[in-house]
């Protein structure tokens, strides 16, 4: 079971230097997860909004067998690189 985010808006005033750390850094995480992925695995993560349920989302479905997750890795690498 997933929870939810807790959702605070603040407006763009009340933004400090942290809250922008925090943020360019969870945007910089979700594009390289989203990157990295092959397209069958992006289709099962697509819908999460932040790296920790995209983390969530590959154990409930890998569970502890990470090396398929690695293999599928090794795999779009050798495409890319050829």
């Amino acid at each position: 079971m997933v929870n939810d985010p807790i959702i605070i808006e603040k407006s763009e005033d009340e933004y400090v230097e942290d809250d922008y750390k925090k943020i360019y850094k969870t945007l910089k995480v979700l594009k390289i997860l989203y990157c990295a992925l092959t397209i069958d695995i992006y289709e099962s993560i697509s819908h999460c909004v932040t790296a920790k349920e995209i983390w969530k989302t590959l154990d409930c479905i890998y569970g502890s067998n990470h090396n398929i997750v690695l293999s599928e890795f090794m795999a779009q690498d050798e495409m890319i690189m050829g």
